[in-house]
């Protein structure tokens, strides 16, 4: 019970006394190491909606980048438009699901482009844009590789082909296509076990 909540007031501790360090590349990969580690404890803390996440993890992708700190690029931008959907802010959600994508794409990493169409197909799926969604969702299962891919759950809270096979049952239901939706669930649900 008392875990969760000390870690989250250590990692603030520790930003809070970044200040004392000098500016240096060195004390910029501690400020991203804290934050990528703080933006995760206070959405189990307080949630995905809680507006802490988007102030600890937007300067942690500036560092990132900066850094050029590659492998922060998936849970900081995947986080981040997981954040802003789950706030109703499905503009910014997306932008931040397009920043997965282009970062997959300039760095060749198929990692992020799954995640990246995962977080895009969420978005459109409540923008109500099912056939955008679709058209996301259709990438997820055609980059997915559940040999390749099996970790991006504890880097994402979410595996993606199954995250995005619960958008996929409610929207081909939606389009008019139920034998499609329970295909997708059950899809959807075979891969989650």
């Amino acid at each position: 019970r008392f875990a969760l909540s000390e870690a989250v007031t250590h990692l603030r501790t520790g930003l809070a006394t970044l200040s004392k360090l000098r500016p240096s590349k060195t004390r910029d990969r501690i400020e991203l190491s804290l934050r990528t580690a703080l933006g995760p404890a206070v959405v189990a803390q307080r949630g995905w909606g809680e507006a802490e996440v988007n102030q600890v993890l937007e300067p942690a992708w500036r560092l990132a980048q900066s850094l050029q700190q590659h492998t922060a690029y998936l849970p900081i931008l995947n986080a981040l438009a997981v954040h802003y959907m789950c706030m109703g802010r499905l503009d910014q959600s997306l932008r931040w699901a397009d920043r997965l994508l282009e970062a997959g794409t300039e760095l060749d990493d198929n990692r992020l482009k799954v995640v990246g169409y995962r977080a895009a197909s969420a978005s459109q799926f409540w923008l109500g844009e099912f056939e955008q969604a679709r058209r996301s969702g259709d990438k997820v299962h055609e980059l997915y590789d559940p040999e390749r891919h099996w970790d991006l759950v504890s880097l994402t809270n979410t595996d993606p082909f199954t995250g995005e096979g619960i958008y996929r049952g409610q929207y081909l239901w939606m389009m008019g296509y139920p034998d499609q939706a329970l295909a997708a669930y059950q899809a959807a649900e075979a891969n989650a076990r």
